[in-house]
């Protein structure tokens, strides 16, 4: 029997037939949106992949952002990536240890924003200048709900504070003396540190432990075994999710009593604490009378609403074409029509000229369409004073959705939802396939 063809005998003929239809497309499509959120990084792009990454980094959304929040949700509905830039105005700030400062002021020049890691490292001396000692790690309300715990090393092998911290079970021993203090002598440096969850606004209970940072020491430059730093400050600001920790406060002297008390700081550290571990050195807490410590951070503030000016700001971050993929710029819906035509074309501009690569998904004016009489006629005209592009693509509706988080009703820009469906078109067939089927 001979295979293949042409052939004079009886043959097996291989055939292949393609029945897909169309060959998957396995990249995903990214989504770029701008928005005022409860926490997480300010001007900076975050990407998320689901609503549930969403609240863990910028938080649930209250009834001030909760149409922003869930225009981005719907978005993720469809597509398994959206970067999200978090703009503010002036009336966000970071909360903190309000009761750290020297004189006594409370706000005015001490009230901190610190805005993401950057914004942090270019901080950091001033604030610790300022006698801070921890800020929430970002701006929002979020963070008046956080409490830092703090046990240090008791006196000599006593085990007498840590038995009776109410944290003493989230850690396997009492802080003491590290090896990298006993091989230069040294005593006294270690300390717990607890970040917990005092009012229950982040995680949902009251007096959750939300992080741990065990035996960490006093005394600059301290080092683990591996090499990897142990320095409290250097352990908190890379590590924490939740606080920066700034500094030691104002400066205990021998003998001090502490007063808990605007203007006469906490005596929270030893005098020791910040310096390095030299012989000698004892980094006890107090002079021999060492006790935990909570601070609680406050005056902690939301932004109010989004102007288009922030608006720009924030999709400002995404012209960057070599270091973020985008393929959606995701107008926001603003109430009237002269600030809508500013947004979305600000962002024809940077998809048509700057980047190249993308396109706009955008609405009509919130007021066009919500409780309006003529919304037809209303969305034509705000579409007219649009920038005529092949970058951007205008549908004519808001949606309708329920916000389980406020248990509301509310009415979203279906330009989320329509950038959704076009990057759903994309990942299930092809970007030129269309949105709305064959």
């Amino acid at each position: 029997m001979a295979i293949g063809t042409p052939s004079e005998s009886p043959a097996i003929i291989v055939t292949e037939i393609d029945r897909s239809g169309v060959v998957p497309n396995v990249q995903t499509t990214t989504g770029a949106f701008v928005g005022n959120f409860n926490w997480g990084p300010v001007q900076q792009a975050t990407l998320v992949s689901s609503e549930t990454s969403l609240v863990d980094t910028f938080g649930s959304p209250d009834t001030t952002n909760t149409i922003e929040f869930h225009s981005a949700a719907y978005y993720l509905r469809y597509s398994s990536s959206l970067q999200v830039v978090r703009e503010i105005t002036a009336t966000a700030f970071n909360s903190f240890d309000s009761d750290a400062n020297a004189d006594g002021i409370i706000g005015n020049n001490y009230t901190p924003l610190v805005k993401n890691r950057d914004n942090w490292d270019d901080q950091i001396a001033a604030r610790d200048a300022e006698k801070h000692t921890f800020l929430a790690k970002y701006p929002g309300t979020l963070g008046n709900s956080l409490k830092i715990s703090m046990l240090p090393a008791d006196s000599g092998d006593a085990t007498t504070i840590f038995d009776a911290w109410a944290y003493k079970g989230s850690f396997d021993a009492a802080p003491g003396t590290s090896t990298h203090a006993a091989d230069r002598t040294a005593t006294s440096d270690e300390m717990h540190v607890a970040i917990i969850d005092e009012d229950g606004l982040i995680g949902g209970t009251k007096g959750a432990v939300l992080e741990t940072f065990p035996f960490v020491s006093l005394a600059l430059g301290a080092l683990n075994a591996d090499g990897s730093t142990n320095y409290i400050k250097d352990v908190i600001n890379n590590s924490s999710e939740y606080v920066w920790m700034a500094g030691f406060g104002p400066t205990v002297a021998t003998g001090f009593t502490p007063v808990r008390a605007i203007g006469q700081g906490f005596a929270k550290f030893s005098i020791q604490a910040g310096t390095t571990a030299d012989s000698g050195d004892s980094f006890l807490q107090n002079n021999g009378s060492p006790a935990s410590v909570d601070i609680s951070l406050t005056a902690g503030a939301n932004s109010a609403a989004l102007t288009p000016t922030q608006y720009a700001t924030g999709f400002d971050k995404y012209e960057d074409v070599d270091n973020i993929t985008v393929d959606f710029l995701i107008a926001p819906g603003m109430n009237a029509r002269a600030d809508q035509t500013t947004v979305v074309n600000d962002l024809v501009a940077i998809a048509q000229t700057t980047r190249k690569d993308c396109v706009v998904a955008a609405s009509p004016a919130r007021a066009d369409i919500v409780a309006s009489t003529t919304p037809v006629t209303s969305a034509v005209t705000t579409a007219d004073t649009f920038t005529k592009s092949s970058y951007l693509f205008m549908d004519n509706n808001y949606l309708k959705i329920y916000d389980k988080y406020n248990d509301q009703y509310i009415q979203i820009p279906g330009a989320s939802s329509t950038a959704g469906i076009m990057a759903a078109s994309d990942f299930n067939t092809a970007p030129w396939f269309s949105p709305a089927g064959p």
